[in-house]
């Protein structure tokens, strides 16, 4: 049953080193297309998707900030019980980097981002991709795009470059590859592998590195099996302080 406020619309994946890729999923409907057009060394990716319809008629104030996030809420919940190679569950995974984030007295922005960091994962199956297909379907580009109606880019920018910062600590951290899961040694690969000095040079000039490189931290711990955290539920209130206003 797919999740409320959702309809099936046509989704293409085009990457540039590999076939492309044409399926069915689930997004807000909305007339309006989003564009996203993203380059990384030497692979292209160009995906057209339904913005988040985030304005419903009649629902203003609370009741529309409560629309919005449920809307959130229900992709995760909805899709949270895959493992996508990984020893734990989606949703085990993003609560555990949540509380990471919230016991490092992070700022709501890092906490948020943690929480929401692999919501890419729930579109167009790519959190299936990687092991399945044996492409990058680019979820954090994905991710990032599908969260900038709701939130600033202190939110989204540390999205969108959790998987560069893994190939950043991959090239700058000795032993920080050997320590990551089988699941993201797969992913890297068709990633790009640890970036190049170049590459290097250019990501410590991102004015969000060091969120990035945080975020990337607690994307690695939040991985333990049977760690009790607080449920999705209690990051209702701190999300709703984010919102970006409608218009």
């Amino acid at each position: 049953m797919p999740p409320l406020l959702l309809m099936p619309v046509p989704f293409s994946v085009a990457v540039s080193r590999s076939a492309n890729v044409a399926s069915q999923s689930y997004f807000w409907y909305s007339p309006k297309l989003l564009q996203i057009d993203d380059a990384r060394s030497g692979t292209g990716l160009h995906k057209a998707m339904c913005r988040p319809c985030i304005a419903a008629a009649g629902m203003t104030g609370n009741r529309m900030t409560t629309t919005r996030i449920d809307r959130i809420f229900r992709i995760i919940n909805e899709f949270g019980d895959h493992h996508y190679g990984e020893a734990i569950s989606q949703i085990e995974h993003v609560l555990q980097c949540g509380h990471l984030a919230r016991t490092q007295d992070c700022s709501p922005a890092m906490v948020a981002a943690s929480l929401l960091h692999d919501i890419g994962q729930f579109i167009d199956d790519a959190g299936n991709a990687a092991e399945h297909k044996g492409i990058d379907a680019r979820h954090e580009v994905t991710g990032a795009a599908f969260l900038s109606p709701f939130f600033a880019p202190d939110v989204t920018e540390p999205v969108r470059l959790h998987v560069d910062a893994k190939r950043y600590l991959c090239a700058v951290e000795p032993g920080y590859a050997e320590g990551l899961s089988g699941a993201s040694l797969l992913s890297l690969q068709l990633q790009g592998g640890a970036m190049n000095p170049d590459e290097v040079a250019s990501f410590r000039s991102n004015r969000w590195f060091e969120d990035a490189i945080q975020l990337r931290r607690f994307d690695d711990l939040g991985k333990r099996k049977d760690w009790q955290v607080p449920d999705l539920e209690t990051y209702r209130p701190l999300l709703a302080g984010l919102l970006l206003p409608e218009g």
